[in-house]
């Protein structure tokens, strides 16, 4: 059994990999100040980061505006999101954009 990487999953992989490190962990502290959560406008531009990134609606059907990525993708994007930066606090990669 060949458990490699497709070539699809290894850029869905890289690119979830760059958000993390480029959009998500800079933002850390931040959130860490704020006890979990950002300023409005910081969230809108992390979701519009994400929509551009095409990091959103990962298991919903392609249908309805999701990816339709298969179990193994969003392990794949899970894990990136475990190297940090995950501070919506409902395990999204596109929270709330309120900050309360």
């Amino acid at each position: 059994m060949d458990l490699s990487l497709t070539p699809s999953q290894t850029e869905l992989r890289d690119r979830a990999r760059r958000f993390t490190r480029e959009v998500l962990q800079p933002l850390e502290q931040e959130a860490e100040r704020g006890g979990g959560r950002l300023p409005a406008e910081t969230a809108d531009a992390v979701k519009r980061e994400a929509l551009a990134a095409r990091l959103h609606g990962g298991s919903l059907p392609v249908a309805v505006g999701g990816q339709g990525w298969s179990v193994i993708e969003q392990v794949l994007v899970h894990e990136q999101r475990g190297r940090g930066g995950d501070r919506d606090g409902e395990g999204q990669l596109l929270g709330p954009a309120e900050a309360e």
